[in-house]
């Protein structure tokens, strides 16, 4: 009897711990989106310019779910991709990882792509400048397309705030 009751604690904490650790890789990839929003800044030209976005963001990870890589994909336009290589040190990559760590520890896929958008609040242009161009190039990366297994991660989407 007290092995019972002593095994079924032990299955409670097993299972109250996997839930905390879901729950804080949630947390994890939601910060990871606040912390991208707030590193990488949408290009001024390209607000004044209405232009949206509709873009990847490659993650490559090694075994044990390093980041080791990280790329936008070729549908970006050049002014998002210059900010993004400028910044993309400062990100704080420790929460994907641990994102990635907990909901994905058993696949041994080593890339995931994250699908960012960028649009605005309160648009005050005539249309916005988003062509079939750009989506042609959205599953590409330096003109080759994506290649082999990938897990597609919960989208970031962005609302640019104009001034007026």
């Amino acid at each position: 009897m007290k092995y019972l009751k002593i095994s079924l604690l032990w299955g409670i904490f097993l299972i109250c711990s996997t839930c905390f650790a879901q729950n804080n890789a949630k947390d994890d990839y939601e910060k990871f989106d606040r912390n991208f929003s707030s590193t990488i800044n949408y290009p001024v030209e390209l607000v004044r310019n209405c232009t949206v976005t509709a873009c990847l963001l490659m993650v490559q990870v090694d075994s044990v779910k390093n980041v080791i890589e990280m790329n936008l994909s070729d549908s970006a336009d050049s002014l998002l991709n210059v900010e993004f290589k400028r910044h993309k040190h400062s990100l704080n990559t420790k929460l994907l990882e641990n994102y990635l760590k907990t909901e994905y520890a058993n696949n041994n896929c080593n890339t995931y792509l994250i699908p960012l958008s960028y649009g605005f609040h309160q648009m005050s242009c005539p249309s916005q400048n988003i062509t079939i161009t750009l989506l042609d190039n959205y599953l590409k990366f330096e003109s080759k397309y994506i290649n082999g297994n990938v897990i597609f991660l919960k989208p970031i989407g962005f609302l640019v705030h104009i001034q007026h």
